[in-house]
């Protein structure tokens, strides 16, 4: 019995976080959270691959965007560049930035859309139903 004396007893998960502590989701894989569980370990390991692939696309198109930029305050600098024209080249750059930045929420929506059905097909066995 829960506390209060009504309600099921739920197993929570024996993983350890990474900060130590014990986890404290409930257990539904041999004593694991959908987290812990080894049996899922391959499929983590890919999602962080996936991450760590695409934040690195993104910080080199933003370290290259910087760069332009750099070459552009010197050109400015140097008289090379007529400030108009780096004006424009720089709106342009921050329309960029900002596709970046929409880019970014969107892949972030879509990985989290994604758990969360995952998690909803745990949750209610695929039938639709809590319980």
């Amino acid at each position: 019995m829960g506390p209060g004396g009504g309600g099921a007893l739920v197993m929570r998960c024996t993983g350890v976080t990474r900060g130590g502590k014990r986890c404290t989701l409930p257990a539904v894989y041999d004593g694991y959270c959908h987290l812990h569980t080894p049996l899922r370990s391959a499929e983590r390991r890919r999602n962080a691959s996936k991450a760590g692939r695409s934040r690195g696309r993104a910080r080199g198109e933003l370290q290259a965007l910087k760069d332009k930029l750099a070459r552009l305050i010197e050109s400015v600098e140097t008289g090379r560049l007529d400030p108009k024209r780096a004006g424009a080249i720089a709106q342009l750059s921050n329309a960029a930035l900002r596709a970046l930045e929409l880019e970014r929420r969107w892949r972030e929506t879509e990985e989290l859309a994604g758990r969360i059905e995952r998690l909803e097909e745990r949750v209610t066995g695929g039938n639709g139903h809590v319980w």
